[in-house]
């Protein structure tokens, strides 16, 4: 299991296409589909370079933030 928090919007191996944002004060919730086609939610800063639904976005996910649960 990895937490939205431990996803981060930056050069990355995995991409995935932008489906919907939520805007949360200063922050967006990003809902991402990857290429096999599984969906991920992550959370970032709001900034001026903003992202925009349909783009593809680079992801780095932090690895002290994965979890398995057996």
């Amino acid at each position: 299991m990895v937490r939205s928090e431990n996803f981060s919007v930056r050069q990355g191996q995995i991409h995935g296409e932008l489906l919907d944002i939520f805007y949360l004060g200063d922050q967006v919730q990003l809902f991402v589909e990857l290429p096999n086609e599984e969906r991920v939610t992550v959370r970032m800063e709001r900034t001026a370079d903003s992202v925009k639904q349909g783009d593809s976005i680079p992801l780095n996910i932090d690895p002290d933030g994965i979890h398995v649960i057996c």
